[in-house]
């Protein structure tokens, strides 16, 4: 009877250029439970606030990245990495493309990172991507937008994982809450403190 031989893993590439190293999400979740079956690629770059530069210095890394580690898979969390997806596309790579946020919804209120150029470009590999990658979405509120996609996606919210708490979450019998992630009225701040204010009244 023949030997079978060994299967190679299916190698993973987690992409971010504006993640910390330590992403809860990223670094504390998908990395960890990829990991124990495929073989897992996450390179930290240093964070730069400016789109334009992060293009320049960071994007020919990424490209390293990819030339040295050979993914069958890449999951890229940012859009920025799209134009860069595509060509790891025609390298042979199946993308992921995880979706954390509505931009088209977004871009009025940025105050950085923002222009006229910079959202027709978005729009452009954005709606292309739809057609050729696969999707994670991390709210299914996003379905509103992204509609007639041409491979299956999938919808992993986002919930904050306990573990990550460094304070003891209280027992008591009333309400308890707490604001998991950054801080500000992009991120629905306004909205929590609203609710907050309701509830009190109820």
């Amino acid at each position: 009877m023949p030997s079978q031989l060994p299967t190679t893993p299916i190698r993973v590439l987690l992409l971010s250029t504006v993640h910390q190293p330590n992403d809860p999400r990223i670094a504390g979740k998908i990395a960890p439970v990829l990991a124990e079956n495929y073989a897992v690629f996450r390179p930290t770059f240093p964070l730069i606030k400016q789109l334009v530069w992060r293009i320049i210095r960071l994007q020919p890394l990424v490209l390293g990245h990819f030339w040295r580690f050979r993914p069958h898979i890449v999951h890229i969390f940012v859009p920025e990495l799209l134009p860069l997806a595509f060509v790891f596309k025609w390298l042979g790579a199946e993308i992921i493309y995880e979706v954390q946020e509505n931009l088209y919804q977004k871009f009025p209120t940025k105050t950085y990172n923002r222009g006229w150029f910079l959202e027709q470009l978005f729009a452009y590999f954005d709606r292309r991507a739809r057609r050729h990658f696969h999707f994670v979405f991390t709210e299914k509120a996003y379905l509103k937008e992204y509609q007639n996609l041409a491979k299956p996606y999938e919808i992993v919210h986002n919930f904050a994982d306990l573990k990550w708490t460094k304070t003891p979450l209280p027992h008591s019998t009333s309400p308890d809450f707490f604001y998991a992630g950054v801080i500000s009225t992009d991120r629905a701040l306004d909205t929590v403190v609203a609710a907050l204010a309701l509830a009190k009244t109820q």
